[in-house]
C-alpha cells in the first residue's frame, strides 16, 4: 500500500507543477468538484502525519474520507441521524441497544410511579389509623370497656368518664321494683292479630349518644324503610339537645324521647309509647338492608315471644384451673365468661341475642323495667354493660 501510495503522490506533484507554468485558463464545474475532494484529503493528510509521522495517506474511496474526516471533526459521529454519518445505516445491534435503553429507562419511570402510588396508599392507611385509634382513646374519654372491644364512650348511652360526671344512674321511680319474677312469667303478651299493623309495620328504637352524625345517618336510612312504622330516639343526654334535624326530621317518622338518665337500662324504658307491638331495637351505628329488616320482621311475627336479631354471643365457662370451654350445659363451673363473636363462630352456636340489632316484643320492655331483679338493674347502671344479658335473662 505505500508503493502505491508513493506512486500516486508523485504524478500528483508534477501534474501540480505542470498548472502552476500553464497559462491561466477559465475554471469549470469539474476544476471546483476536485478542489472539493482534494480539500477533506489534504485535511486528512495533516492528520494522518501528526497521528503517524508520516505525510502518506493510503488510498481510500472518496466517500471512506468524508466518514473518516466527519467521524474526526465531529466526535465519531454523535447528533447525526439513524442513518449514521457517511450516508450508511447503523447495524441493526446499535439500533437494538438503543431500544433496550429506552425501554429499560421506560420500566424504571413507571416503576418509580407505581412505589410513589404504593407509598402514598400506605400513607394515607396510617393516617387512617392514628386518626381512628385517637378518636378510640381520646375524643370519648379513653375509658375502654364493653363486647367486641368498642370503647366506653362511643357505645350509645356509655359515657366516657361516668365517676366525674356525677350524673345519676337509677331514675326515682326505678329504684324498687314493681312486679316480681313470678308475675312476668306468667305474663301473657298481647297478640299479634288485633291489629293489621302489628304484622305489617314495626317500630324502632335507636340507643345513641352523643353522635349526631351517625345518628341522622341511621335516621335517614330507617326511615326510607317501607315496614318502619315509626322510629324512636332514645337521648339520655340531658347536658345537650338533640340537634333541629332530629326533631324536625324530613320523613315525619321521627319521635325523640328525652331521658332524664344516662343509662343502658333507658334503652328498654318506655316513655313514648310505640304504635306497634314489634320493636327493633338498634344502635346508631348499625345499618342494615331493609330487605334484611323486613325478612327479620317476618320471622319475628312467627315467633313473638322470641328475639330474633342480628348479632348472637355464646357464654364461655371458666373451668378451676383457668381452661375455657363453651358452656354444653354439662360443663361444671363456677365462672362465666362472656364469648365474643370469634368464639360464637367457632362453637356454631349460641346463648343470646344482643338487642344492639334485634327484634323483641314490646311488652318485655316493659317486663325489664319493671320486673328485673334491682341488683342487676343497677350493676347494668353503674358499670354500663351487661344489659343484654339482663334481656335475655
Amino acid at each position: 500500500m505505500k508503493g502505491s501510495s508513493a506512486s500516486h503522490s508523485r504524478p500528483e506533484k508534477e501534474n501540480m507543477d505542470n498548472v502552476s507554468a500553464a497559462p491561466p485558463r477559465r475554471r469549470s464545474s469539474a476544476d471546483d468538484d476536485a478542489d472539493a475532494v482534494d480539500t477533506p484529503r489534504q485535511s486528512l493528510r495533516a492528520l494522518w502525519t501528526e497521528a503517524g509521522g508520516s505525510s502518506e495517506l493510503p488510498a481510500v474511496a472518496s466517500h471512506e474520507a468524508d466518514r473518516l474526516h466527519h467521524r474526526r471533526t465531529n466526535g465519531r459521529g454523535r447528533g447525526h441521524s439513524k442513518d449514521g454519518p457517511g450516508g450508511r445505516r447503523e447495524s441493526p445491534s446499535r439500533r437494538h441497544r438503543g431500544r433496550n435503553r429506552r425501554r429499560g429507562r421506560t420500566e424504571r419511570v413507571a416503576k418509580q410511579v407505581w412505589l410513589a402510588a404504593f407509598a402514598a396508599l400506605g400513607t394515607a392507611f396510617v393516617i387512617s389509623v392514628h386518626v381512628i385509634l385517637y378518636r378510640a382513646l381520646f375524643a370519648s374519654g379513653g375509658d375502654s370497656g364493653g363486647e367486641d372491644g368498642i370503647d366506653a364512650g362511643q357505645r350509645p348511652g356509655r359515657p366516657g368518664q361516668p365517676a366525674k360526671r356525677k350524673q345519676r344512674t337509677l331514675a326515682p321511680e326505678d329504684e324498687e321494683a314493681r312486679m316480681t319474677l313470678d308475675e312476668a312469667r306468667r305474663h301473657r303478651l298481647a297478640s299479634l292479630d288485633d291489629r293489621a299493623v302489628d304484622r305489617d309495620q314495626y317500630t324502632v328504637r335507636i340507643n345513641t349518644w352523643r353522635r349526631d352524625e351517625q345518628l341522622l345517618l341511621s335516621l335517614n336510612h330507617h326511615a326510607s324503610c317501607d315496614g318502619v312504622k315509626e322510629v324512636q330516639v332514645v337521648w339520655c343526654d340531658s347536658e345537650n339537645d338533640p340537634p333541629e334535624s332530629v326533631t324536625r326530621h324530613s320523613s315525619g317518622k321521627v319521635r325523640v324521647e328525652r331521658h332524664e338518665v344516662n343509662s343502658l337500662n333507658e334503652r328498654f324504658k318506655v316513655l313514648v309509647d310505640p304504635p306497634t307491638l314489634g320493636i327493633l331495637s338498634l344502635d346508631d351505628d348499625v345499618l342494615r338492608p331493609c330487605a334484611a329488616l323486613d325478612a327479620a320482621f317476618l320471622r319475628w311475627t312467627r315467633h313473638p315471644d322470641r328475639m330474633v336479631g342480628f348479632d348472637a354471643r355464646t357464654v364461655v365457662a371458666v373451668g378451676v384451673g383457668g381452661d375455657e370451654r363453651t358452656f354444653d350445659g354439662t360443663t361444671p363451673s363456677s365462672t362465666w365468661k362472656y364469648g365474643y363473636m370469634s368464639t360464637t363462630e367457632k362453637s356454631n352456636g349460641y346463648a343470646m341475642t344482643l338487642p344492639r340489632a334485634a327484634f323483641l316484643h314490646r311488652d318485655y320492655l316493659d317486663l325489664y323495667t319493671m320486673a328485673l331483679p334491682r341488683e342487676m338493674y343497677r350493676f347494668v347502671a353503674e358499670n354500663l354493660e351487661c344489659e343484654d344479658v339482663a334481656m335475655s335473662f
